[in-house]
Parts: structure tokens; sequence; C-alpha cells
């Protein structure tokens, strides 16, 4: 260790206060001091020496260096690799599973707008179905083109009722290869997931019958068509919106991995189940049959309900329109009226095409009544006024049409047919439908 003195600079002294600007020095004689003046003495002032230590470091080789700096930078790049290793993978997952996400769910929104046109498709084969057998029923000896003419709309029925069928079994083979993973995602227990699995395998079968039937009707060129009061017409409705819920249902809530496991990108369970989809297959007509005689008890209820809320409604409109005093609700032909009344209403059941059946029962109504002036008829298949007069004459109205200007209105009523026929379901009514909608298969 060296140590060093060092002096530091003196610093000058300053000029007095208020001096001037300095003036060049001119040389003058040194004046000789007096004997009684006493000189002031000059004190300078000499800083103190500081001392710096230098302590030397120790030289190291390049070699030696390295050595040391060789463990840390190993140690940085294995962590370097590793986490862009780390962060490749899980970003090449997360990646790929929501990719996969985002295809599952186009797939199955794809899905559900299938089985909708799957359907639409059914009603449309089978209402051009209905129109070409009137079409038929109402030509008579057909010429050799109106024949030719028929078989070419019957061959594309067929066509069209079998590639239907054929996309309908598409839809049912893909729900049936994610029904266990679905299941397994949101049924609940083993004994919920089992009768969950029951029930779908069972609408499925049904509804696949239905398909089924109706090409084979269009080939046979079958003239009976379900109408509104057959139970197969009600069951397929209630299979198709029970199959269109279940579908949108796994469609928005699909059974794909959690976001939480970027590992796994789809279900392992996904996969076709060849027992379910031949079980699937097994369902027959009489099985179609019997389920809709199961529902049979719950629409002859909606029925009858159905026809209170009209008769009802009607009533009460028939009240509000008319003087009580010039009306009369007959329940037989042969009831008691009065003198005052001019209007006679009876509810009958009658379907257009059997008026004559009406006109006989108005004239043993006007027969021993001189002041009656008219005789209606109220029917609902469908909603239709007939009206009509001591002689003879007899005219229909709809909702739309206008009811004779000398009916005994009250002040200000309507005189639209509407204002007869309206209606609305009644609450017993709606509590039938729910039966119909719910009770098991």
């Amino acid at each position: 260790m060296t140590t060093l003195p060092v002096a530091l600079a003196q610093q000058p002294t300053p000029s007095p206060q208020g001096a001037g600007p300095a003036t060049p020095s001119i040389a003058t004689p040194t004046p000789t001091p007096t004997p009684s003046a006493t000189p002031t003495p000059i004190v300078s002032t000499v800083p103190p020496a500081v001392t710096v230590t230098m302590t030397p470091s120790a030289g190291k080789s390049f070699d030696q260096l390295m050595v040391e700096a060789l463990p840390g930078a190993i140690t940085g790049l294995v962590a370097a690799i590793i986490g862009t290793l780390l962060a490749w993978t899980i970003g090449l997952r997360l990646s790929a599973g929501w990719d996969m996400r985002k295809k599952r769910a186009e797939f199955d929104q794809a899905l559900v707008q299938e089985f909708n046109k799957v359907v639409a498709e059914f009603k449309a084969v089978g209402r051009e179905r209905e129109i070409l057998n009137a079409r038929v029923a109402g030509t008579q000896n057909p010429s050799a083109d109106q024949q030719k003419a028929v078989d070419e709309i019957r061959r594309d029925l067929i066509k069209r009722a079998v590639a239907a069928e054929s996309a309908l079994e598409t839809i049912f083979l893909r729900l049936l290869s994610e029904m266990d993973s679905w299941l397994a995602a949101h049924g609940g227990s083993q004994a919920q997931r089992e009768a969950a699995r029951e029930r779908q395998l069972r609408l499925m079968g049904l509804f696949r019958v239905a398909f089924r039937n109706l090409r084979e009707a269009v080939a046979a060129a079958e003239s009976r068509a379900p109408a509104f009061g057959d139970p197969e017409l009600w069951l397929f409705n209630r299979l198709a919106a029970e199959l269109s819920g279940l579908i949108y249902e796994q469609a928005t809530t699909p059974s794909l991995p959690p976001f939480w496991k970027p590992w796994e990108i789809t279900s392992t369970l996904a996969r076709p189940d060849p027992a379910a989809y031949l079980r699937l297959i097994a369902y027959r007509t009489a099985d179609l049959r019997a389920a809709a005689a199961s529902i049979m008890p719950d629409l002859a209820l909606f029925n009858s309900r159905r026809s209170e809320a009209r008769r009802v409604w009607r009533k009460d409109n028939i009240a509000r329109l008319f003087v009580a005093d010039s009306i009369k609700l007959l329940d037989r032909t042969t009831d008691a009226i009065e003198d005052t009344v001019t209007l006679a209403i009876q509810f009958i059941e009658q379907a257009p095409g059997r008026d004559p059946e009406i006109a006989t029962r108005a004239s043993g109504v006007f027969a021993p009544r001189q002041n009656l002036k008219y005789f209606m008829s109220i029917s609902d298949a469908p909603p239709r006024i007939v009206l009509a007069k001591p002689d003879g004459t007899q005219h229909t109205f709809t909702e739309l049409d206008v009811l004779p200007a000398d009916l005994p209105y009250m002040p200000g009523a309507s005189n639209m047919g509407a204002a007869i026929l309206t209606w609305q379901q009644s609450a017993a009514m709606i509590g039938a439908i729910d039966a119909i909608a719910t009770r098991p298969l």
C-alpha cells in the first residue's frame, strides 16, 4: 500500500470590497517608511495534506472469468429453453382447444339448422301429398297426360321423402356418437343418465318411424293423412319439439374438456355406440301407434275443453251483440221459442259440404214459428256461420264477412262475423295441452 501526500492549492486572497476594476501597475519609487509607522504583518494559511490510500486488485485471467460465469449462463439458457417449450406447448394446446371449440360450436349450430330443415321438409312433403290426393280424388277418369303428371309429382315426393329420411338418419348417428359423453358431463347421477339415455333412444326411434311411414305412404299412394284430431299428428309434433330442444341443448352445452385442462382437446367418450344405433332402428310402427294411443285420453280431454272454451266465448259474444229478448239459444230444434224472438241460434259441429242438413234443420225450426226471421248455425270445422231464412235461402259467413244489418243487434254492436266467432284458449284447455306434452310415452 502506498501513501501519497497531496497538497491542496492555495486559494487567492479576495480583493477588498468595493474595489474597482484592476488598473495596470505603474512602477513607482518605493517610499521610505517613517520610523513611527508599524508595519501590518501578512498571514498566509497553508492547507493540510490529504493522504490517499490505493489498494490494487489481484489480477484474473480471461479463462478464470469464463469458468466463473459458465454455470450461471447454462442455468439461464436451460430456463429459457424450458420456458419457451412450456409456452409453446401450452399455447399450442390452448389454441388448438379454442379452435376445436369454435369448430364444434359451428358444427352443432349447423346440426340444429339441419334438423329443423329435415322437419320442415317432412311437413312439406306431407302437405303436398294431401293436395295431390285431393286432386286425384276430384278427378274423374283422368287422361293419360293427367295420370302422367300425377305419377311425376308422386315420384318427386318419394325422392324428397327418401332424402329427408336419410338426412334424419345422419343426424341421429351424430347424436348417438356423443350421447354418452354429453350425459357424462351433464346427465347427473348414474341412474339419471341411464333414464335419460333410454328416453332419448325412444324419442329418436319413434321419430324415425314417423319419417319411414310417410315415405311408405307416399310410395303406396295412400289417401289417408293424419288430421287435426289424429293422435299420431300430435305425437309427431311433440317428438319434433322434444328432439329439437335436445339437439339445441347439446349444441349450446357441448361435452368438451374445461379450459383449465389445455392438454385435453376432445372428449374421450365421443364415439358411435353400435348397440344404441341397433336399438334405434328396432322401433317399428306398432311402437309408434302404442305411443300415440298413450296420449289419446289427454287428446280427448283437450278436444272437449277446446269445444267448451269456444262455446263459452261465443255465448258471451252473442250476449254482447244482440238484444236478449230477440234471440234464443237452442239445444234442440224442438225447444220452445217465445214470440219476441226473431233469431234462433244453435251450435253445430258441421263440416262444409253438408249445408243441406242445416237447411233441413232450419226448416224444422221455422215451421211452427211465424215471427222467426233467421236461424243461425255456428260451427268450428272450420269456423263459420250459416244463416237461413224461412224462404229456404241460406248464406255462409266467416270471420271476415259482414252479417245482415237487420239482425237484432245492440246499439253500436259490430256486425262482423269475427264478433261472434272470436274466442281464446282457456286455462283448462292449456292444461290439457300440457298433459299431452308431458305424459310418458
